[in-house]
C-alpha cells in the first residue's frame, strides 16, 4: 500500500487542503490531505508514497559515485495572525516542523522521523488596524493631498547602536509621493521622508519606534483614476542600509502588511471654444 509521509506544521499554521505539488523526481504519490493532531492541535499533511524512496543515486558530476538524493515538494499554508504578544507566543510555541514516515495513515507505526529538528522561519509581524485616511473633499483625481497612514505595532522597533530604522510605504500604481513627503516638519518621530514615485521611505528618529498606534501625515498626489489593484503596503526595517530598505526584500523586513486604498472621484473637465472671438459679436460656443 506504500508508506505515508506526514508533515507537521508549527502551532497556528493551517495547511491548504489538496495543495500538494510534487516537483520533478518526487516518487509517485497520492495526496491524502490535512488533518489536525488531536493532542497538539497542530496541522498535519499526509502524502501516501506509492513508489520506493531512494536515498542515494548516481552523482550528476560523476556517475561512478553515489550522492544523497533530495526530494522537494510544495504545500500551501496559511500563516497565523499576529498574536497580541509576539515574544510570548514564540516562547510558548516552538517554530520547528516535523517530517515523519510511517507504515500507516494514522501515523502510529513510525519508520523514520526528523524528531522535529526541521527548522522553521521567523514570522513577520503584520501591523494591525492599518488604514489610509483621506478626507472625501480631497479624493479627486490628480489632486495634491495630505494622506494620513495609520498603523498599530504590537512590538517596539529598535535598531542597534549606530544603525537606523526605516518605515516604507508603497502606494498603488499611479499615486506619487512628494520628494520631501513629511507633511509636518520637524516630525517628532521621523527624521526625514524621501518620496520616489509610489514609494515613501521614512527614517525613524534615533532608530526607535515604540509600540502602539502611529499616524503619519504624507504629502502626495492622487492617481488619475482608481487603480484596479487598490492596495497599499507597509514595511519596517532595522539595521539595514538605506538602499536595502528601498529595495525592500521581505526577508529583510521586520514587519510587513497590506491594506485597502480609497476610491477616487473623477472631476469633470470642460473647455469653451468660440467660432468667432470678435468683441460685440454673436457666436455659437
Amino acid at each position: 500500500a506504500g508508506a505515508h509521509l506526514h508533515i507537521t506544521a508549527p502551532f497556528g499554521y493551517s495547511f491548504v487542503n489538496n495543495s500538494f505539488n510534487p516537483t520533478d523526481g518526487f516518487p509517485t504519490s497520492q495526496d491524502e490531505g490535512k488533518r489536525q493532531h488531536p493532542v497538539t492541535r497542530r496541522d498535519v499533511y499526509t502524502i501516501q508514497l506509492l513508489a520506493p524512496v531512494e536515498s542515494r543515486w548516481a552523482c550528476l558530476s560523476d556517475s561512478t559515485r553515489l550522492c544523497t538524493r533530495e526530494y522537494t515538494l510544495r504545500l500551501l499554508i496559511d500563516t497565523p495572525p499576529t498574536p497580541e504578544d509576539l515574544e510570548l507566543w514564540y516562547l510558548q510555541h516552538a517554530q520547528t516542523w516535523e517530517a515523519t514516515v510511517t507504515q500507516d495513515r494514522a501515523g502510529d507505526m513510525v519508520m523514520c522521523t526528523n524528531d522535529e529538528m526541521f527548522p522553521g522561519y521567523v514570522l513577520k509581524e503584520t501591523p494591525v488596524n492599518v488604514r489610509v485616511d483621506v478626507p472625501e473633499t480631497t479624493r479627486w483625481a490628480w489632486e495634491s493631498i495630505v494622506a494620513t497612514v495609520v498603523f498599530n505595532s504590537k512590538t517596539d522597533l529598535r535598531a542597534d547602536e549606530g544603525q537606523d530604522a526605516y518605515l516604507k510605504i508603497v502606494a498603488p500604481i499611479g499615486f506619487e509621493f512628494m520628494a520631501g513627503c513629511l507633511a509636518v516638519v520637524p516630525d517628532p518621530i521621523y527624521e526625514a521622508c524621501i518620496g520616489r514615485t509610489t514609494s515613501a521611505l521614512l527614517r525613524v528618529r534615533n532608530g526607535f519606534l515604540s509600540r502602539g498606534e502611529r499616524p503619519i501625515d504624507l504629502q502626495m498626489r492622487n492617481a488619475a483614476r482608481t487603480p484596479k489593484v487598490n492596495f497599499w503596503e507597509i514595511y519596517s526595517f532595522v539595521n539595514v542600509p538605506e538602499e536595502a530598505a528601498w529595495v525592500g526584500l521581505s526577508e529583510d523586513a521586520e514587519q510587513m502588511g497590506k491594506f485597502a486604498g480609497y476610491e477616487l472621484q473623477q472631476s469633470l473637465q470642460a473647455s469653451v471654444v468660440a467660432q468667432v472671438t470678435e468683441a460685440g459679436s454673436s457666436t455659437p460656443v
